[in-house]
């Protein structure tokens, strides 16, 4: 998991690309493989190779979270790292399912690669 040394400080109603987040990713490891693919070509569009490259493997080790464990993780900023898990709920209006996500964030001092490592073995982890 990368991150991007950023002197930002994350606020509520922050705007951030939803494929650097754990929500977005959750979202993406929900949809069906057609949107999902619109949604990469997209992502793609607006970065170089080498950086397409990084974040795709970082998509697809997000969509592999959700599907074995029931959530991904992702850090974007320094010593942040975010947790989501998709939440399957059912549209009142037409009983359809809605790809809804849920977050928690985290602000770790010994490193996001320990704390994601803690979360993955915890016993209540997938």
């Amino acid at each position: 998991m990368s991150h991007k040394n950023t002197p930002r400080t994350v606020q509520t109603d922050q705007r951030v690309p939803m494929e650097f987040t754990s929500l977005g990713r959750a979202y993406l490891a929900t949809i069906s493989p057609q949107e999902r693919q619109a949604l990469m070509a997209h992502f793609k569009s607006r970065r170089c190779d080498t950086r397409w490259k990084v974040l795709e493997t970082e998509i697809a080790d997000a969509c592999e979270s959700v599907r074995l464990r029931g959530y991904c993780a992702a850090s974007w900023q320094a010593e942040v790292v975010a947790i989501s898990p998709p939440l399957g709920i059912r549209n009142y209006q037409d009983g359809r399912q809605d790809p809804r996500r849920l977050q928690c964030r985290l602000t770790v001092s010994r490193g996001v690669r320990t704390r994601v490592t803690w979360l993955n073995s915890h016993p209540c982890a997938g």
